[in-house]
Order: structure tokens, then sequence, then C-alpha cells
């Protein structure tokens, strides 16, 4: 059984009609169906833009397993990256998420959020 983190928190983000929010209790736009895999793949492409609250949020789901694998290596990654833009729950977030890992594992992640350098959309 894998592990799960406790006491992770993610900062609410609005839900409008193109994003939902993503946490420990997830909400669904009125009419949508729960889809954590879709979630997941637009929160990776807002994180990848540089917006800290996917980033935390993503790191939420990979944490927690939600539509991804679960991967504390990648959590720690985007909380990392959005505790640096001042989201203080990213913060604890990842401070928790290292209680789960190995040494090793938390190099391999600081290495990975040194590298990370956010994306932009194509033009059309």
């Amino acid at each position: 059984m894998p592990r799960r983190l406790n006491g992770i928190a993610s900062p609410p983000i609005k839900a409008t009609p193109t994003r939902r929010q993503v946490s420990g209790n997830c909400t669904t736009l009125q009419g949508v169906p729960q889809n954590d895999a879709e979630a997941a793949k637009w929160l990776r492409l807002a994180a990848d833009q540089g917006l800290a609250s996917a980033q935390c949020n993503l790191g939420v789901i990979y944490a927690k397993g939600q539509g991804v694998p679960e991967d504390y290596v990648l959590a720690y990654v985007w909380f990392n990256l959005s505790a640096a833009q001042g989201i203080k729950e990213a913060a604890k977030n990842r401070d928790t998420a290292a209680r789960f890992m190995t040494p090793e594992q938390i190099a391999e992640a600081q290495k990975l959020a040194r590298e990370w350098k956010p994306t932009t959309q194509p033009t059309k």
C-alpha cells in the first residue's frame, strides 16, 4: 500500500470554466465530472508556465497520486518551485514530503528544481 502524505494543503484557486480546484477536497464545476488525470494535465500546463498556485496544486496531486502516479520527488520539485514564489503552504508541503524521502531523493528533487525553466504558450 503506498504511503500518503498527511497534512498536505494547497492554496485555494477560484474555480472558473477553464480550471478547477485540485486539493485534498477536490471540487468540480457544476455539471462537469471530476477527472483527476485531466486536471493534472491542465495544472501541469499552468505550472510549466510558472503559476505558483498551479505548482503547489500539482505537488499535491503528485504527493497523493491523484490522476498521476504517486511521486514524492516530483511533488517536492513542484512544492519547492511554488515556495520560491512565496506560497507558504508549498513550503510546508515540501517539508512534509521530505519526511517520506531518502537524502538521495531530496538531492534529486532539488537538482530538478534548480534546472527547471518556465515554458511559454506557443503562438498561433
